[in-house]
């Protein structure tokens, strides 16, 4: 029971030194950093150390949603390799990815959306799934 409290309680001072507040969610998808985060007043936080922010919204409506499975694939010579599988428990999401191409999926409801998108320069791309 002390080794899980003291995993908490890790985890809990890791997120208080990181600056996570309100319902953020920092992972290490080894060796890709993400972070999911609300649209709370103290939630929207630029993060342009991520090069790529997903926007995960309803197609009617714009209402923002959350809970999606994410998983994003790199584009290689030799087809696509899966780098992150993990769920947003918060409508942005925010992952570090190098230059390159790539795929994601998101699902939401049993719904898959894809698209692919590209990584080049320092600006953060940013990319809108809509249901």
């Amino acid at each position: 029971m002390s080794r899980y409290i003291f995993s908490v309680l890790s985890i809990l001072a890791a997120a208080s030194l990181l600056g996570l507040r309100g319902s953020s969610y920092a992972a290490d998808e080894a060796p890709y950093k993400t972070l999911s985060t609300g649209v709370g007043a103290d939630e929207r936080v630029p993060h342009p150390e991520f090069s790529t922010k997903f926007v995960f919204a309803e197609r009617e409506g714009g209402n923002l949603v959350a809970d999606v499975q994410v998983k994003i694939f790199v584009k290689a010579k030799d087809g696509e390799r899966k780098i992150i599988d993990t769920t947003s428990p918060d409508p942005w999401f925010f992952v570090d990815l190098p230059a390159g191409k790539y795929h994601v999926e998101a699902t939401f409801q049993a719904k898959t959306l894809g698209q692919e998108f590209r990584i080049e320069g320092k600006s953060q791309k940013e990319i809108y799934l809509r249901w």
